[in-house]
């Protein structure tokens, strides 16, 4: 699709039908994506002038949608008929139950739908008209994106895209957001030259190179009081380095077969907690530099693998840990320093028994709350002191990675909180859930802004680890935008800069392989002649530290 294309997309969608003719009446514009825009005009406004969707205007949507057939051989036309009905009655259906709030015709409704409907289709639409009364997830709502429909005008819309979705191959089919797509990424170049930010005051020079890992280094990890930096490698060592004494390094823990896989500290940064590719989860004092605690999940789940586990908030006082495994169970344990005593499970939600999906690959804990994702494109919230799923959001890419942002990343509100989640290929998201103080709270994090990667760089930019904060807290002029995200580059080595407005602002090429992560040491570690540190570890198995 070409620029004037999309730029009549746009304006036929914001109710500019009038000029959105005139450029589609041009006569360079391209015929059959003029015959595309026309066709999905006239469909949008039969489907909101005609509530209740009569068979006369049911025929014309399927006539319409048939002229588009030449664009794609992907279903005949009773195929395309039937799954159009399906569509239709699948929306009015959830207009009647979420929007009118009215269950006695949602159900005439949901007995209309004809004989060859996907069995999963009635089994989603009849849980939803079970679960109408409570807050019960439902993960067939995010998956056609209705969680946010308020009105009958909205749900049309949606309607008109999942239409022309079921019809067009992907390739054919023309994303409605596209572009504003196309001008955010634009506008990451535009941001490049903005005064937002003097290239002298970026925290990008390098201050120290180690060098001790002698393979990949897959996990670094700064501790809560910014004194500790400790890193993880293929090389089965775990690493400790004084970040107060010119990151000295003062210890290296090996008892692990193999690789290091993941890190984590107590929020007293007295004890860390490793996992490996051994299976053998082993948790460090850092004070008498010994492993004090371990557990072999293989004598807990034997046809399962641990993905990802960090210490409870009460750790110190509990010692309790949460641990999730690729199988979708999450665990919350209990550890003795008696490495004789078997650890005690208190609690364990097992997908099996619900709706969620398996697989989770990593989570962060948060404000009470676990916000955990999966490899089926999911970020699922668990209350932290019952593991009740309390919000599911469906990703149209697979989230690799999850992490909390410094407090007062925004640079506007030190009560703001986020998380940063990496997409494959090529995208970050920041989600803000600053909202979600407790368990009762109806409001829900939201999508605060999308990080898309440059075209000319490797599509896999990040694997373990993205990290955010304000670079700058002694800085009085919040308006000066001090905050940043960081995130781990291609295969050349590269990492990238970016705003808080999904702006690029630097791109470092200091590593001969792939950055597989990065860490932020915090904003109350202020450095008057470095300012903020930041770290990042590379294929190559170097550790470099950043500052301004």
């Amino acid at each position: 699709m070409n620029t004037l294309t999309l730029i009549a997309q746009y304006l036929y969608q914001n109710n500019h039908s009038d000029i959105a003719n005139q450029i589609v009446n041009l006569p360079d514009f391209d015929k059959a994506d003029k015959h595309y825009l026309k066709v999905k005009y006239e469909i949008t406004n039969l489907l909101i002038n005609d509530l209740l969707i009569s068979e006369e205007t049911f025929q014309l949507i399927v006539s319409k949608l048939s002229s588009l057939s030449s664009l794609s051989s992907s279903s005949s036309s009773q195929e395309l008929s039937s799954n159009v009905r399906i569509s239709i009655i699948t929306f009015k259906f959830l207009e009647e139950l979420i929007i009118a709030k009215n269950s006695t015709n949602a159900l005439q409704i949901l007995n209309s739908l004809p004989l060859d409907t996907d069995l999963s289709i009635r089994q989603n639409l009849s849980s939803l008209l079970l679960s109408s009364s409570n807050n019960t997830p439902n993960t067939y709502l995010s998956s056609i994106n209705w969680k946010n429909i308020n009105n009958l005008t909205q749900s049309r819309l949606l309607l008109v895209e999942n239409l022309f979705k079921l019809l067009l191959p992907n390739n054919i089919y023309l994303n409605p957001n596209e572009l504003q797509d196309k001008l955010n990424k634009a506008k990451n170049y535009e941001n490049l030259l903005l005064p937002k930010f003097k290239p002298n005051s970026l925290p990008i020079n390098e201050y120290f190179k180690i060098n001790y890992h002698n393979d990949e280094v897959w996990f670094i990890k700064y501790s809560p009081n910014g004194n500790y930096l400790a890193t993880g490698s293929r090389d089965k060592k775990i690493m400790i380095f004084d970040t107060l004494n010119e990151y000295k390094l003062i210890n290296v823990f090996k008892l692990h077969s193999e690789a290091i896989t993941y890190l984590s500290w107590n929020s007293s940064s007295t004890e860390l907690l490793s996992l490996s590719f051994d299976q053998i989860l082993r948790i460090w004092s850092i004070n008498s530099n010994k492993c004090i605690k371990e557990l072999d999940y293989r004598s807990i789940m034997i046809d399962s693998r641990l993905s990802c586990a960090k210490f409870h908030s009460n750790y110190e006082i509990n010692n309790e840990i949460i641990i999730a495994s690729n199988d979708g169970k999450l665990f919350k344990i209990q550890l003795f320093e008696d490495k004789s005593i078997k650890p005690n499970i208190i609690l364990q939600f097992n997908s099996n028994k619900s709706i969620i999906s398996p697989q989770i690959q990593d989570f962060t804990i948060q404000n009470n709350f676990i916000y955990a994702i999966t490899l089926t494109n999911e970020l699922i919230v668990f209350t932290l002191d019952n593991l009740k799923l309390i919000y599911k959001l469906q990703f149209n890419q697979q989230p690799i990675s999850i992490s909390s942002v410094s407090k007062s990343f925004s640079g506007i509100n030190s009560n703001n909180s986020y998380i940063l989640i990496n997409l494959k290929p090529n995208q970050l998201i920041m989600i803000n859930t600053s909202s979600m103080m407790d368990s009762t709270n109806d409001n829900l994090p939201y999508i605060e802004t999308f990080y898309y990667l440059p075209n000319s760089s490797s599509n896999n930019y990040v694997l373990r680890g993205c990290a955010g904060g304000d670079y700058n807290p002694q800085m009085n002029n919040y308006n000066y935008h001090s905050s940043i995200v960081i995130s781990g580059g291609g295969q050349n080595g590269e990492i990238w800069l970016w705003g808080n407005e999904g702006n690029v602002l630097h791109c470092l090429k200091a590593h001969d392989g792939l950055v597989n992560c990065v860490d932020w040491r915090g904003d109350d570690y202020f450095d008057e002649s470095r300012g903020i540190h930041w770290a990042s570890g590379s294929d190559d198995g170097k550790v470099i530290i950043w500052g301004v």
